[in-house]
């Protein structure tokens, strides 16, 4: 049951995120491109550890599933999921690329979902 869940969260997981993994088009200003693309791959870390530590969290919660499991950590890995993807300077940083990359629409297309 543990590896069925766990297979199952992946590709969960491999979904939501694959979009902010495709490459970034080589267009406009270089620099600026890197620089968000760097942005980008950081963000994507840790969200990802984020949400694979409240995927593991709810289920194993909600399926009794033996182990450190328990309402409050559920609580608490949601909220760092959910702090990391209100963050103000986050948001602030995905602004300043787009306006430094317009020219680059995959990018953008990127920094629109974060």
């Amino acid at each position: 049951v543990n590896q069925q869940l766990q297979n199952r969260q992946g590709k969960h997981l491999q979904r939501r995120v694959s979009l902010l993994f495709q490459p970034v088009r080589q267009t406009g200003s270089m620099t600026a491109v890197a620089q968000a693309r760097t942005f980008i791959d950081d963000f994507n870390a840790k969200y990802e550890l984020a949400h694979e530590k409240f995927e593991d969290c709810f289920w194993g919660t909600k399926m009794a599933l033996s182990g450190e499991y328990s309402a409050e950590l559920l609580s608490e890995t949601k909220k760092d999921m959910e702090d990391l993807l209100s963050d103000a300077e986050t948001l602030a940083k995905a602004e300043q690329f787009m306006e430094e990359t317009k020219d680059d629409e995959q990018t953008q297309k990127i920094l629109k979902i974060i």
